[in-house]
C-alpha cells in the first residue's frame, strides 16, 4: 500500500493560481474605480484618469530617484 503526503508550502503557489487571484483583485479594483466615476459626469472621467495616471508615473519617478539616492549614498558610504 502506497500512499503520498501533500506538502502545502507558504509562499509556493500555483503560478495559476497567482494569476487568477491577480485577475480578480483587478477586476474589482476596475470595478471600483469605475463605481467612483460614476458619482461623476461621464464628460470628467478622461481628464480624471489622465490626472490619476499622471500623479501614479509622478509617484513611480520620485520612488526611483529616492532608490537611486540611497544606493549612491550607501555606495559613498560604503
Amino acid at each position: 500500500m502506497k500512499s503520498d503526503i501533500l506538502v502545502s508550502v507558504p509562499g509556493e503557489e500555483n503560478a495559476d493560481d497567482q494569476a487568477e487571484r491577480r485577475a480578480a483583485a483587478v477586476e474589482e479594483a476596475a470595478e471600483a474605480v469605475m463605481e467612483t466615476l460614476g458619482d461623476y459626469a461621464v464628460s470628467l472621467w478622461g481628464d480624471v484618469l489622465a490626472a490619476v495616471v499622471s500623479s501614479l508615473f509622478k509617484s513611480k519617478q520620485d520612488a526611483e530617484e529616492i532608490m537611486q539616492e540611497e544606493e549612491a549614498k550607501r555606495a559613498a558610504e560604503g
